[in-house]
């Protein structure tokens, strides 16, 4: 079974953003009001880190949401 499953969506910027939600990360306080907590990736599939190295992360609606893989 996979870890988690990546996404892409396109931002308010109109750029083309992929991410990974990971199963151990999603909680009912999202998935009840469709939303998912998604760790947004570099082009390399790599975590995308801040300048102070935390992880970037966003909350999406579900809908807005396009599967293009899984995270193993």
């Amino acid at each position: 079974m996979s870890k988690g499953v990546i996404f892409r969506y396109v931002d308010k910027n109109g750029v083309t953003v992929k991410a990974v939600a990971l199963n151990n990360e999603q909680h009912s306080q999202f998935s009840d009001y469709g939303k998912v907590f998604l760790r947004i990736l570099n082009d390399d599939y790599t975590f995308k880190k801040t300048e102070e190295g935390k992880g970037v992360i966003a909350v999406k609606n579900g809908d807005e949401l396009i599967q293009i893989g899984f995270w193993d």
